[in-house]
């Protein structure tokens, strides 16, 4: 069992659980607001200081490591209060590290869509070689894959220029998986579980479409994008 302890609500659950499974995939973790775990084989304890915030980490044998991260040192562009939890996060990032002997080549970020900090860094007209001080000093990202981001972002802005103005794309959502995969963020749903829920969301989602069709008459569609989820979770006919 992993227990991090974020008394202070520096974080939320779902935040701590995505970054720190990241690291200990397959064992339980625990996100407690309240207290430590004494079967725990890890405590991570979040303090919030008035100006720096900490961590300690404690194994089953007692021993233990700390990291603090003092207010101001950070700058990743972005508002207080999304830079104090990235502090947050390098600090379970660094504890964790430690303890596992595991680097993440992503760094702390988890979910999907990276590439999209990278987007608002060039939307504030910041050049290349700053981002990839951001990426691999604030999100803690390898330089491979910090080079990658840059590159398939530029990739993307130079498609994204070439669309008209009057177009637009259709994202479809098929909430529904077989198997919950150990990498995944995604709020899906279990196909075994919500069987008897398909049918109607089906049909939910196509008096979405015809009303889609209907308000964007005068608009171009450049894509159709179906996604989840496994969209394949659903059966010959519903597809």
């Amino acid at each position: 069992m992993i227990c991090v302890i974020d008394k202070d609500n520096i974080l939320s659950e779902h935040e701590i659980y995505e970054l720190t499974h990241a690291f200990f995939n397959g064992e339980e973790i625990i996100i407690s607001r309240s207290k430590s775990y004494n079967n725990a084989r890890l405590n991570l304890e979040l303090f919030k200081k008035e100006f720096s915030y900490k961590g300690i980490l404690v194994d089953k044998w007692d021993k233990s490591i700390s990291k603090e991260i003092d207010l101001g040192v950070l700058n990743i562009y972005r508002d207080e209060s999304s830079t104090r939890r990235i502090m947050v996060k390098q600090i379970i990032y660094k504890l964790l590290e430690k303890a596992s002997g595991i680097s993440l080549s992503w760094g702390i970020l988890t979910g999907i869509r990276p590439t999209k900090i990278v987007h608002k860094l060039f939307d504030k007209n910041i050049n290349s070689s700053e981002i990839f001080k951001v990426l691999t000093r604030g999100y803690l990202l390898s330089t491979e894959k910090a080079e990658l981001l840059i590159d398939v972002a530029k990739n993307q802005i130079e498609i994204l220029d070439s669309i008209g103005n009057n177009s637009y794309s259709l994202y479809i959502n098929i909430p529904f998986c077989p198997s919950r995969c150990s990498y995944c963020s995604f709020p899906s749903l279990s196909a075994n579980d919500y069987s008897s829920e398909m049918d109607e969301y089906v049909n939910t989602i196509l008096k979405e479409l015809e009303f889609s069709r209907q308000k964007m008459t005068n608009w171009n569609i450049n894509s159709v994008y179906i996604g989840g989820g496994t969209p394949t979770s659903l059966n010959h006919s519903l597809m």
